[in-house]
């Protein structure tokens, strides 16, 4: 074979494959409404709770973060997978994470967003940069989010790392599907006579046991 057919050969082979390097496998289990856990996750100053809905399609992944009920603050994103920089748009400037930090967004500046599937879906990482606004001035920070899904995919882990915090401890949110694992409490009389609410009692605490057979509910 000659030298040009072996450089056409290499070539062809070259373009097959590049659709496919850095995509990874998208993984549609992270699908859907995530609500927080807040007792396995940092406190969040101002808002006090986190919302995550996540939605996939065959090359982006769009994340909306929910900061608050109320009183809140909501983060739309829309990002092409597979290593791509995306321009995203400030428009806001609240820093949601902690907003009693004296640290603020830039409207009218960009966040360069990476995001890229990885351990055969289980993990999507995002890695950003952008300007923000401190007593000092103004300072560029760099920060990687990952959004870990569990083996039985009903928790997702999403945590975040910045250039500028690099000893305090880390910010961790862990999230449970919307819907589920939900717990309700029944307030008992304090009526313990056989000739009064013991029987009642008795046969609720029964019911207790069988409602939660297969995990607590009650």
């Amino acid at each position: 074979m000659s030298i040009r057919s072996h450089y056409l050969l290499h070539s062809l082979i070259i373009l097959f494959l590049l659709p496919t390097v850095g995509i990874g496998k998208r993984n549609p289990e992270f699908d859907g409404k995530w609500t927080l856990i807040p007792e396995k996750s940092s406190e969040i100053g101002l808002y006090k709770t986190l919302t995550l809905n996540i939605h996939q399609d065959a090359s982006t992944v769009t994340i909306i973060h929910i900061w608050g009920k109320r009183r809140s603050f909501s983060d739309t994103l829309i990002l092409e997978t597979g290593g791509a920089v995306n321009q995203v748009p400030v428009r806001n400037r609240i820093w949601p994470t902690n907003v009693f930090m004296g640290l603020s967004m830039q409207p009218g500046t960009i966040r360069q967003i990476t995001a890229t599937w990885e351990e055969d879906g289980m993990l999507l990482r995002l890695k950003e940069r952008y300007p923000i606004r401190g007593s000092q001035g103004v300072a560029l920070i760099s920060s990687t989010h990952t959004y870990r899904l569990s083996s039985n995919k009903e928790i997702l882990t999403y945590k975040v790392t910045r250039s500028s915090r690099k000893t305090d401890p880390e910010i961790k949110y862990v999230f449970k599907r919307a819907g589920t694992k939900e717990a309700y409490f029944m307030e008992l009389e304090d009526n313990w006579e056989i000739q009064g609410k013991l029987p009642e009692q008795a046969f609720l605490i029964s019911l207790q046991g069988i409602v939660n057979t297969h995990g607590p509910k009650l």
